[in-house]
């Protein structure tokens, strides 16, 4: 996009624990980093950390983008994967089609 936020990224990196404390926020501020290219290391290891809750109290959507993220910015993240799986039930009958082709890409 042309525009570098060094600052604001850092801000992320040192509050991330506080920021997984709102999955809003978290699906939210993931998706930015990925669509962005920027590696939040700090922050992804708090999804991987809250993961079961992220996936227990996410919407569809939300776990898809989530997991697009991880995805876009190769991050491995076992314990979300297992959530996701875990709850594919669920995820398949309350999501749409394009959170479920963008869960499973």
């Amino acid at each position: 996009l042309g525009v570098e936020s060094p600052n604001l990224f850092a801000q992320v990196e040192k509050h991330a624990e506080e920021l997984v404390k709102d999955p809003r926020s978290t699906y939210r501020t993931v998706w930015a980093c990925a669509e962005l290219g920027v590696d939040s290391p700090k922050l992804f290891a708090q999804v991987e950390k809250h993961a079961e809750s992220l996936v227990t109290e996410g919407t569809p959507q939300s776990i898809a983008d989530t997991v697009w993220a991880c995805a876009e910015l190769g991050i491995d993240s076992p314990k979300l994967f297992a959530q996701v799986d875990k709850h594919a039930k669920r995820l398949v009958k309350e999501g749409d089609p394009q959170a479920l082709a963008s869960t499973v890409w």
